[in-house]
């Protein structure tokens, strides 16, 4: 599995992604991270849950904030896929940020 997860040209991440991977709760490893984050997250971010709880896209945003403490948050347009569906604007975010840690 850890030999997938290195070959970019497997398809480990998506496999990982619908088999539920990401529903694991990371929050206590997320917040030893001490290196300067950012966190982007889109304005038109949906919930991928098989729960009824819904979430706007500032409550993803803050709570990745509230686990990573060097983060810094951001939103901007686009869903999910960020750099593809809103690349000036990820390019300009990412561009401000790194400025920030220089």
């Amino acid at each position: 599995m850890e030999k997938g997860a290195k070959n970019p040209q497997s398809q480990y991440a998506v496999f990982s992604f619908l088999a539920g991977f990401w529903r694991q709760d990371f929050s206590q490893a997320i917040a030893q991270i001490n290196q300067p984050t950012l966190v982007l997250v889109g304005s038109q971010a949906s919930t991928i849950s098989k729960t009824d709880k819904t979430e706007i896209p500032e409550q993803r945003m803050n709570t990745y904030l509230k686990y990573l403490p060097q983060a810094k948050g951001n939103q901007i347009s686009g869903r999910n896929v960020l750099p593809y569906e809103s690349t000036g604007e990820f390019v300009k975010a990412v561009s401000e940020f790194l400025l920030t840690i220089n």
